[in-house]
């Protein structure tokens, strides 16, 4: 069932994200080389308890795996789409692109984003991906008014893909939520894994977290031998994440980087 939440739990669920804003930024402003990503794991649990949150992945199970997800913050490298996990061996090097994504707990409501950052000097074919994939994720924003359909945001998403010419992943996306992490409905990227039934229409009191992900390439991922780390074949990848509450005049982004 999809949640609808009123403007105060919205309110509520905006302070879950003003952390997970607060986070990433923080985060954001350590990437570099050299840097280990067990530090910024490390840091993101620090900043989240100073905030007076509590980190949603650390030892989460979302409904999709079968194990706990044993970080506070995922940090994805180069090929890594998402759920890459931090790491005391993986050191960021110049020119890497490094996707970070948190989520955080605040009085009982969720919040989550994502972003990648560009290390030193990156490629211009790199630089370009994201590019794609930040428009992406804000040609699906505007698409978030009460009357749209979820196809209405996977196909402006795709929109962007061709138009840049990179693969979309389609096997994960966004989702619904609140009150938990992950809520429905599933917010894909893509119009060709949307059946009718998914095919949820927009209405105001959802909110949902709307997540691209672009690889150099076709798009092709699979799941590296930790059971978590989400990996582009080959190819480097690109992810963005707003959470975005719904309501009557449109779109209202809860997250910021």
């Amino acid at each position: 069932m999809i949640e609808l939440y009123s403007k105060s739990e919205i309110e509520k669920i905006k302070k879950a994200c003003q952390i997970v804003s607060d986070v990433l930024k923080y985060i954001a402003s350590m990437v570099k080389p050299g840097v280990i990503t067990y530090d910024l794991e490390m840091a993101a649990r620090e900043k989240t308890k100073e905030l007076g949150g509590i980190p949603a992945f650390l030892n989460y199970q979302p409904p999709f795996s079968k194990k706990r997800y044993p970080a506070a913050l995922c940090v994805s490298i180069n090929d890594e789409v998402v759920h890459g996990i931090p790491s005391k061996t993986k050191k960021i090097k110049d020119g890497d692109l490094v996707s970070l994504d948190f989520g955080a707990i605040y009085d009982g409501y969720a919040g989550d984003a994502a972003m990648t950052i560009g290390v030193g000097n990156i490629s211009s074919e790199n630089q370009k991906l994201i590019e794609a994939t930040k428009k992406a994720l804000y040609e699906a924003i505007a698409q978030c008014k009460p009357g749209k359909y979820l196809y209405d945001i996977a196909k402006s998403i795709e929109t962007v893909a061709k138009e840049y010419g990179f693969g979309i992943v389609c096997e994960y996306g966004g989702h619904g939520i609140g009150r938990n992490s992950h809520e429905e409905p599933f917010v894909a990227n893509c119009t060709e894994v949307i059946t009718s039934k998914m095919n949820a229409q927009l209405k105001p009191g959802m909110v949902i977290a709307i997540e691209p992900m672009f690889t150099t390439g076709n798009g092709a991922v699979y799941k590296s031998n930790d059971g978590w780390t989400i990996k582009a074949k080959g190819k480097y990848a690109c992810h963005f994440e707003h959470t975005v509450a719904v309501l009557e005049d449109g779109p209202v982004v809860l997250t910021e980087w």
